[in-house]
């Protein structure tokens, strides 16, 4: 008969002292004194005991759920907690919130082209004036990205592996379609940014039309459309934004495609906002309704805010200078 040790770690606080999900100790660490809760079964051997816990054999026999103190440092509890189902948990739910957050600020941002094309222009130098900051500030939600879909497909990958033989009359009864599909409508957001990315801030999708005398004079790239203006006098050029989002809309496969990944979008985030509320345990029956309500007006407000700029765009509501 085999035997093994268990242990739920507790909750997980700044100094990296605890964390959560399954973890291996050598036999020397559970003691009475440290573990009070703990249940060492005297009958095993000692010498089965030391080599039983230090392997980390682990089985489904027992299970203890105590608080550990260890001498960590920040980096090596964040693995543990990555490590652990609990703890990706929690990260995918942090991830996707931040997710959220850039989501909507980025939304309010590009919304300034409906103001015309001196606004959204001054708000895209704006951000470029800030220099090194803004490629941090790129590099850090990259890493958020990046982070919360691998942790989302490791989860995943673990639920399927948990049962490896799949049910021969599987019939979901509350599960909708988009929390079923949480990583697929995952994916086609991630195929989505690449072309996004791809499109307008590396310019290396489409082109710009130039016409001269209402005839075309050849194409542009988008990052080489540029607007003169004058700073306190002095006459200035910078990146004309306002056109590059014209120009890039009209385009019927590109709106169509703009518009189709925002709905999946709005899927994605509607169930998401839902699970991040029931990973942190504030669901509450006083409170669902407001949350729903308000996680649907969120969800709503950035699925139409994002597109009616193609929309606005390619019937001609929004229109070149001198159109």
């Amino acid at each position: 008969m085999r035997y093994h040790a268990v242990m739920l770690i507790g909750a997980a606080d700044h100094n990296g002292r605890y964390a959560y999900g399954q973890a291996d100790f050598n036999v020397r660490q559970l003691t009475r004194r440290s573990f009070p809760s703990c249940h060492i079964d005297r009958r095993i051997p000692k010498t089965t005991r030391s080599n039983l816990l230090s392997s980390s054999i682990i089985e489904d026999t027992a299970l203890m759920s105590t608080t550990v103190s260890a001498k960590t440092s920040p980096l090596a509890w964040l693995r543990s907690l990555a490590n652990s189902t609990v703890g990706s948990k929690y990260l995918v739910g942090t991830t996707g919130a931040l997710l959220l957050g850039f989501v909507l600020v980025h939304m309010i941002g590009n919304l300034q082209v409906f103001l015309g094309r001196e606004m959204l222009n001054k708000y895209a130098q704006g951000l470029k004036d800030t220099g090194p900051l803004l490629w941090i500030a790129r590099g850090g939600l990259l890493t958020v990205f990046l982070v919360h879909i691998g942790l989302a497909l490791r989860l995943k990958l673990r639920s399927r592996n948990a049962r490896p033989i799949r049910y021969q009359h599987e019939d979901t009864v509350q599960a909708s379609w988009v929390s079923q599909h949480m990583v697929l409508t995952g994916l086609v957001i991630l195929a989505f940014v690449i072309f996004h990315l791809a499109h307008y801030t590396l310019g290396l999708v489409g082109s710009a039309t130039t016409i001269i005398d209402s005839q075309s004079a050849g194409s542009v790239n988008f990052l080489d459309l540029k607007e003169t203006y004058f700073d306190q006098g002095v006459a200035k050029t910078r990146h004309d934004v306002y056109s590059m989002v014209i120009h890039g809309f009209r385009s019927l496969p590109v709106s169509i495609l703009y518009i189709v990944a925002q709905v999946l979008l709005g899927l994605h985030l509607l169930h998401g906002a839902k699970s991040v509320f029931q990973t942190f345990g504030l669901n509450h029956g006083r409170w669902n309704m407001p949350i729903r309500l308000a996680t649907m007006a969120t969800t709503a407000a950035i699925v139409v805010g994002n597109i009616a700029m193609p929309l606005a765009v390619y019937f001609r509501l929004l229109k070149l200078p001198g159109e």
